[in-house]
């Protein structure tokens, strides 16, 4: 407008710009996630496909974990596939961690194996109601722990109606009567045990006992169980004792693959099997067997018992087969070979270093044996009372069965706890052996601890060396004769003491079995007439 108050018109030259207009975003962070999107949109598809096999993968590791969920117990937290391993692991072992975790979680808890979960109970009272009063809902091992054919059919691993059949046809071949033809194998082996002694007491450096009372133990079963002389310890077959003192030293590659799914398919497939050097036993016993068949032995060993078991129920419905013999035979020797000798070692380091209990020990055999006329060597060293309560609390102590699981087969509810069908359940003997509540000063060496009126006072389910109830071990009644007999025999010329390279502390190792880390040495000292 100008001043007249006319219009003047005012053309503009206006470019049209062409021009991408991009809004403004308070998030810069959602446009880097568009153009993220628009760069793995080709890769979507596998990238979907890696996301669920991540996720399956991870599911299998905890899908089994659901069976106690909702089991209102406390306990560890596990990891996928590896269960409470890692922690079980930084413990120093099962058997430490059963006593840790006793004391976090109490007598009753829930823990997981890798993917195996598990209810662990070492309260007396449930105990009992699990080995005897319930023993039908509780009858089996988990199957991670049996062995492939033929071994499966052996006392330790047998399931339901084969366990029944052997466990009965077996349980006589085990009786006090058959027992005491089997004595002489073992005082003759003991005093092979105190002839290698001699040449090496009165030395002062401390000896090995450990890889003494192995050889022992072994050349015990190997002719009891086999019936094979085979001098392991004069003239050791150098595969045969190597094989044999090693059946229970399972590969770290076995323990790893038990973790993860289909195990019990890859196992049977390769062969894998928990005990070591199992086809060698197999072939061995069979090898017996066929002999046996052709012409009968006038020994007095376990294999010939169970021939003979077999004979006489003969004409019954049920009798041992060819394989069911072989997989007993073989588990003879895995159980009665190492743990024997472990155990043995085991009271050796006590009596050297509990003196007290060693001399008490020592007057009771020496005044029993110079009353003890002609009593056969088995109802001599049963009647030593002391001797009795020694070998109890060294089992106390340092049981080598420092566990035992079950399977729950049926749903029970048990003192308020719930037990699914198909949960583990185990039984930590070696942290309950530990209990305070039963055991003051439970790691003071006491053998008076076990004085009729102290063991009145406790449950009768605190105490679990060979488990109990029905199946509770079946060879307890040589284990405890052998362990005995080597005693007595090595106490009526020897004593153990401390010396210059004595072991001042037991490292163990808790495998299929409690074990020792390293040798076990003491000192051995010649007795003189007037000790």
């Amino acid at each position: 407008m100008n001043n007249s108050g006319s219009v003047t018109r005012v053309h503009l030259n206006i470019q049209r710009v062409n021009c991408t207009f991009v809004p403004y975003s308070p998030f810069p962070f959602v446009s880097m996630l568009e153009v993220l999107s628009r760069v793995l949109s080709p890769f979507c598809g596998w990238i979907s496909l890696l996301f669920l096999i991540t996720a399956f993968i991870y599911w299998l590791g905890v899908s089994e974990f659901a069976l106690i969920s909702h089991v209102p117990l406390p306990g560890p937290e596990p990891w996928p596939y590896f269960g409470n391993l890692i922690e079980v692991a930084r413990y120093g072992g099962l058997h430490k961690a059963f006593v840790e975790y006793a004391k976090k979680y109490g007598k009753v808890y829930k823990m997981y194996m890798g993917r195996s979960p598990m209810i662990t109970v070492a309260d007396p009272e449930m105990l009992k109601h699990i080995l005897v009063k319930d023993f039908d809902k509780f009858r089996n091992r988990p199957d991670f722990m049996r062995s492939n054919p033929p071994l499966e059919s052996n006392l330790f691993a047998a399931r339901d109606d084969q366990w029944k059949k052997v466990r009965s046809l077996l349980t006589p071949t085990f009786s006090s009567s058959k027992l005491r033809e089997i004595l002489p194998i073992i005082e003759d082996a003991a005093n092979v045990l105190v002839g290698k002694f001699e040449k090496s007491a009165d030395n002062e450096k401390s000896i090995d006992v450990l890889s003494l009372f192995r050889l022992f133990s072994l050349d015990v079963i190997l002719r009891a169980g086999f019936g094979l002389d085979a001098q392991v310890q004069t003239d050791p077959d150098p595969e045969m004792v190597e094989k044999a003192l090693t059946v229970l030293e399972t590969p770290v590659y076995v323990r790893a693959l038990s973790m993860f799914p289909f195990y019990k398919q890859v196992k049977e497939f390769f062969d894998l099997d928990l005990a070591q050097h199992s086809p060698y036993f197999i072939a061995l016993s069979q090898s017996i067997l066929e002999k046996r068949k052709i012409s009968s032995s006038s020994r007095r060993d376990l294999f010939q018992l169970m021939l003979e078991a077999r004979e006489e129920n003969a004409e019954g419905t049920q009798k041992l087969t060819d394989e069911e013999i072989v997989a007993q035979s073989v588990l003879f020797l895995i159980a009665g070979s190492e743990t024997n000798g472990t155990t043995m070692a085991f009271f050796a380091f006590y009596l050297a270093h509990h003196p007290d209990v060693q001399e008490k020990l020592l007057r009771e055999i020496d005044h029993a044996t110079r009353s003890r006329g002609d009593t056969p060597i088995g109802e001599f060293v049963q009647s030593l009372q002391y001797l009795d309560r020694v070998v109890s609390e060294g089992l106390r102590h340092s049981s080598v069965g420092f566990g035992d699981v079950r399977q729950c087969m049926e749903t029970c509810v048990i003192n308020g706890v719930e037990f699914p069908e198909g949960v583990s359940v185990n039984i930590p003997a070696y942290a309950i052996h530990r209990d305070p509540d039963y055991w003051p000063e439970p790691e003071k060496f006491d053998p008076d601890r076990f004085l009729p009126e102290e063991v009145e006072k406790r449950p009768s389910f605190c105490y679990l060396p060979f488990g109990l109830g029905p199946k509770q071990c079946i060879g307890i009644r040589m284990a405890l004769l052998e362990l005995k007999i080597g005693l007595v025999k090595i106490l009526r010329r020897f004593k153990f003491e401390r010396g210059v390279g004595t072991t001042e502390k037991l490292e163990l190792q808790s495998g299929i079995i409690l074990t020792f880390l390293k040798p076990v040495f003491v000192k051995l000292v010649k007795r003189s007439q007037d000790d």
